[in-house]
């Protein structure tokens, strides 16, 4: 009797993070498309070249949430203490980042993993930083209630390595801007939702689980 083949499966190529770093950037792109929409008129190529550092650094908070998963995923759904999540999450984001690069989106730059993480402005000069919520620091991703609305990630004034604090809103007047306009505060939630923008209304891309 000949013997029973392999499941189909058994040689199928790992997954990668390809096909969410594609979406995440498409999300992104659709996001500025509404920021431009309601703020930005007659932005044109000028406006898309302005855009092209809050597009970048959209895509790489959005994948260092991603970078946060797959830390949860080796030590048993916990997230990174909050003193050194960055150092922490680093081989996970390098390796989202290289996908990154192997992605049809491509041409959309991200962040460097071993340099300082945050959003340049349009001119490219100041930086601003991401910040880990620090009351979420080794705790359980399945027992932190309102996943939703659970500020994970958000950006602050200036980039540092391992920036932590506690979370609170920072006023919309003061982010950086897109145009001329404010264009608010980057955060992520637990749950994977990008936020910025007036009270975080004017654009929400869910990045997802």
């Amino acid at each position: 009797m000949s013997e029973t083949p392999p499941p189909y499966y058994a040689n199928a190529p790992k997954k990668s993070n390809t096909t969410t770093i594609v979406l995440i950037v498409l999300g992104i792109c659709a996001v500025c498309c509404i920021l431009g929409v309601v703020g930005v008129v007659g932005i044109g190529a000028w406006g898309m070249k302005k855009a092209g550092n809050f597009i970048a650094c959209s895509a790489g908070i959005a994948e260092i949430q991603l970078a946060m998963k797959e830390y949860e995923k080796d030590h048993g759904g916990k997230l990174p203490p909050a003193k050194t999540w960055q150092d922490d999450i680093r081989p996970y984001f390098a390796k989202i980042a290289e996908d990154h690069k192997k992605s049809p989106a491509k041409f959309i730059g991200t962040l460097d993993p071993n340099g300082m993480w945050g959003c340049r402005d349009e001119v490219g000069t100041a930086m601003t930083g991401f910040a880990f919520n620090s009351e979420l620091g080794g705790k359980k991703v399945s027992e932190i209630p309102n996943p939703s609305s659970t500020v994970l990630l958000f950006e602050v004034e200036k980039p540092a390595l391992n920036l932590n604090e506690p979370y609170r809103e920072r006023p919309f007047e003061s982010s950086p801007k897109f145009g001329n306009a404010p264009r608010g505060w980057l955060t992520v939630t637990v749950k994977g939702e990008m936020k910025s923008g007036k009270d975080g209304s004017s654009s929400n891309f869910n990045i997802g689980n």
